[in-house]
């Protein structure tokens, strides 16, 4: 994506083999890396062959499978941000139950409350706590 793009732009300016994987045939990324992969990124497989090919590995997004990651920390692979970093923001109520949990600020559904919108029912309860007239 165009941050993997950004990311490479500054590679370049060092002496650093760059080797992306995307699940887009026509990446941003795919014009200016120095070798690129095309598969998903969901598919633990296809994670797991691309982390062996590697030193170093770097994620963009948060939608990778975590077991392949997981799997190739444990074979000692430097993995940036960690997988379980990732496993965290994959779902955004963990991420909430992680900031709730380590005192970190964020916006919730009511003032000094975390709430999870679980169901259509929730989140018209949601509504009609905060939007008058709903």
């Amino acid at each position: 994506g165009q941050l993997g793009r950004m990311l490479l732009t500054e590679t370049q300016k060092y002496d650093i083999y760059t080797v992306i994987l995307d699940g887009a045939k026509n990446a941003p990324c795919a014009e200016i890396c120095n070798e690129f992969h095309h598969g998903s990124l969901m598919d633990f497989q296809t994670v797991y062959d691309f982390g062996k090919k590697v030193d170093l590995l770097t994620i963009e997004i948060e939608h990778v499978n975590i077991e392949a990651l997981k799997k190739l920390k444990a074979e000692g692979l430097r993995i940036y941000p960690q997988p379980e970093v990732l496993e965290i923001i994959q779902h955004k109520g963990r991420q909430k139950d992680f900031f709730k949990k380590n005192n970190i600020p964020t916006i919730g559904l009511s003032e000094g409350h975390m709430s999870h919108i679980e169901n259509s029912v929730d989140l018209l309860d949601a509504l009609k706590k905060f939007i008058p007239k709903f």
